[in-house]
C-alpha cells in the first residue's frame, strides 16, 4: 500500500508518519520541503509519504493544489490533516517558525504558551506568514472537496478519549494495526505542554 499524509504544518503529520513507519512502512518526510532527500522507492511495496500542503515541485507546477490534483491519484490512500482550533493552531505555527529561525533541529520539541510573544506574532504576520498558514488550510479544504476525502483533525487524533481516536484511525482502513498507531499518538506526545515555561524555571 502507498499512503500519503498531507496536512497543514503542526497537525501531527510527523508523528503519524513515524507511527506508520513502525508498522513496516518506508517513510519519506517532506520530499518537496526545504531540504528534500532523494529516495529510491520504486521497489518498495509499503511506502508512507508525508507532505505539507504548501510543498510541491516548483519546477513542474504552479501551486501545491495543482500538484496534488495529479499526486493524490498515485496513492492508494491519502490522509488529510488539519486542526479545528485555528487560534491554537496559529500559536503552534508561530512556535514552529520561531524554532526554525533559531535552530531547525529543535522544531519537533516541546514548547509552552509563554514561548510565543505578541511581538513575534506581529512580526510573522507582517512578514506574510499568516497568509501562508491560511493558504495551507485552504488547500486542504479544496482537496477534501475535490477528492471527497474527509479531513482528519489533530484534536481527534490526539484526543483524551483514546477510543474515539482509535475509531478515527480505524476508519482509514489501512494495512496497519490501529491499536499500535493509536498508542503512538497518545496526547502525552503533543509538543505543546500545559502551563507556562516560567512555572518550571
Amino acid at each position: 500500500m502507498k499512503i500519503q499524509i498531507l496536512g497543514v504544518a503542526r497537525t501531527g503529520t510527523t508523528n503519524l508518519a513515524l507511527s506508520i513507519e513502525k508498522e513496516g512502512y518506508t517513510t519519506i518526510l517532506e520530499p518537496y520541503g526545504v531540504n528534500p532527500k532523494k529516495n529510491k522507492t520504486a521497489l518498495v511495496e509499503k511506502i508512507c509519504v508525508k507532505n505539507i500542503s504548501n510543498q510541491f515541485p516548483i519546477d513542474k507546477f504552479k501551486s501545491a493544489y495543482d500538484f496534488q490534483l495529479e499526486n493524490i491519484p498515485t496513492f492508494d490512500k491519502t490522509i488529510l490533516l488539519d486542526r479545528k482550533n485555528e487560534l491554537e493552531h496559529w500559536k503552534s505555527y508561530l512556535n514552529l517558525l520561531k524554532k526554525y529561525h533559531k535552530d531547525p533541529k529543535t522544531t519537533h520539541t516541546i514548547w509552552y504558551e509563554d514561548d510565543i510573544t505578541s511581538d513575534w506574532d506581529r512580526k510573522m504576520r507582517n512578514d506574510g506568514f499568516y497568509e501562508v498558514f491560511k493558504l495551507q488550510k485552504e488547500t486542504i479544504k479544496k482537496l477534501s472537496n475535490e477528492f471527497k476525502i474527509p479531513i482528519t483533525y489533530y484534536e481527534d487524533l490526539f484526543s483524551e478519549d483514546r477510543m474515539y481516536s482509535f475509531e478515527t484511525i480505524n476508519k482509514w482502513d489501512l494495512d496497519i494495526d490501529p491499536f499500535n498507531v493509536n498508542e503512538y499518538l497518545d496526547p502525552s506526545k503533543r509538543y505543546k505542554q500545559i502551563g507556562k515555561r516560567s512555572q518550571f524555571i
